[in-house]
């Protein structure tokens, strides 16, 4: 994770997966309390399954109510279309 006093930037790594759902849990648990502009990075990850994207839709709720804003900077085409075939790409920023 980057950061800087305007925004932070979260780092996706290669597997984002249930495996991991608790460490980005937590991660994405302490930008919401930062209040700043968040940036998400998804380009490098190639193992991704559902667990991973219901967290990011949860998130993308609790940011939401929030008026927190999230951009994407980037995110891998297993990434795409995991999400998309999951129909969850509309709720987290990607359609």
């Amino acid at each position: 994770m980057s950061d800087s006093d305007q925004e932070s930037e979260v780092i996706f790594d290669e597997v984002f997966d249930i495996t991991v759902a608790l460490h980005y849990h937590e991660q994405l648990n302490e930008l919401l309390n930062e209040q700043k502009q968040i940036s998400l990075n998804a380009d490098k990850v190639e193992k991704l399954d559902g667990a991973g994207l219901q967290l990011l839709s949860a998130f993308f709720i609790a940011a939401e109510k929030l008026n927190l804003q999230i951009v994407w900077t980037g995110a891998s085409e297993t990434f795409l279309k995991n999400a998309e075939v999951l129909g969850v790409s509309e709720k987290i920023g990607l359609a």
